[in-house]
């Protein structure tokens, strides 16, 4: 005897499959559609810019426009580096959130994703990249604050400030050169030195502020006092008229004509310059410190230049040490002039 077997049309079995993905054999079905697209919010905390963040925080705060699902309600995952952190329930009346999440030090993402009850999800557009800087920016050289070359008059004497710096965090943002904080100028993160002038005998305290992205600061305070030293103190060898010098700090300058005359001062401080007039008659000096030769100056210039300084050094702190400038100067150009001798304390 045969036995008999059922065959189940296609479209029975293809209603059997839906009602069994439907997981209701009274023919509800699942929800399959995430809840509608929604978005950060820009700017929404401390240090953000757009989507990104620079903070000095661990806790950084993030807001979103809360969106919603068709069929239930909706929560958020607030993930970091895609590991989830918290998960928050909207409150009703609320068209925005801003939350916290806890951020390790270093780079990081944030993203936000909206969660229905039947487990659909959608991501916001946007995610949120993190700089968490909990480190203060270093000077990685000592800075300097001393006398430099340029022109001189006793209210603006030319000085210089330098120094190199770094942060390993969000990096130098900002660099600031003043007697306070919001004083006097601001420079670019990746300036190491900056030339002002200062008054004869100013006992200001001059700073140098450099800022990282997160607004840490450091700063290295510098005095800078400047005076002539006392033409008394200066010693001769050779003939160094006095001659009138229009524009010369005092109005007139020692000259030297013939090459081989010196002269010698004994100087303490952190630097010093020499102040004399450039021009087409105008030779050439040698200068000296401790007797070794630093420097080979060149004072010849198209026209008259009064009052510069054409040589600048820094010195060793608390140490005395002996300047000398000796003209050796060819004839056709035999004139070197002594202004003045700037030293900082």
């Amino acid at each position: 005897m045969k036995r008999s077997s059922r065959i189940v049309p296609a479209v029975a079995l293809s209603l059997t499959i839906v009602a069994a993905l439907s997981g209701n054999a009274a023919g509800s079905t699942v929800d399959v559609t995430p809840p509608n697209p929604f978005d950060l919010i820009a700017d929404a905390g401390d240090y953000q810019t757009g989507y990104s963040i620079a903070s000095p925080w661990t806790s950084v705060s993030v807001s979103w426009d809360l969106t919603t699902d068709d069929s239930s309600n909706v929560v958020y995952e607030m993930a970091v580096d895609g590991v989830i952190q918290r998960v928050v329930e909207a409150s009703d009346g609320y068209e925005t959130l801003s939350k916290h999440v806890d951020v390790p030090d270093g780079q990081h993402v944030i993203t936000v994703t909206a969660v229905d009850a039947s487990g659909n999800r959608q991501p916001a557009n946007h995610s949120i990249d993190v700089v968490v800087d909990k480190v203060t920016p270093v000077f990685t050289s000592f800075p300097l604050l001393i006398l430099r070359t340029g022109p001189v008059a006793l209210d603006a004497i030319p000085v210089r400030y330098t120094w190199t710096a770094a942060d390993e965090g969000t990096g130098l943002a900002h660099i600031r050169v003043g007697y306070g904080h919001d004083c006097c100028f601001q420079l670019a993160p990746t300036a190491t030195s900056f030339n002002f002038t200062v008054e004869q005998g100013s006992l200001r305290n001059w700073r140098v502020f450099i800022e990282d992205g997160v607004g840490r600061i450091e700063r290295v305070t510098r005095q800078v006092v400047v005076e002539p030293v006392r033409p008394g103190d200066v010693k001769r060898v050779g003939e160094w008229d006095v001659r009138s010098v229009s524009g010369a700090i005092d109005g007139d300058e020692r000259i030297s004509s013939k090459s081989g005359d010196r002269v010698s001062v004994k100087v303490t401080g952190r630097s010093v310059s020499w102040v004399t007039a450039k021009g087409p008659k105008r030779g050439v000096a040698d200068v000296y410190i401790d007797g070794k030769l630093v420097s080979s100056v060149d004072l010849k210039a198209p026209s008259l230049m009064p009052s510069r300084s054409v040589w600048a050094s820094k010195l060793g702190l608390g140490e005395s040490h002996r300047v000398t400038i000796v003209n050796r100067s060819p004839r056709s150009r035999s004139l070197v002039g002594l202004d003045t001798i700037l030293v900082q304390a």
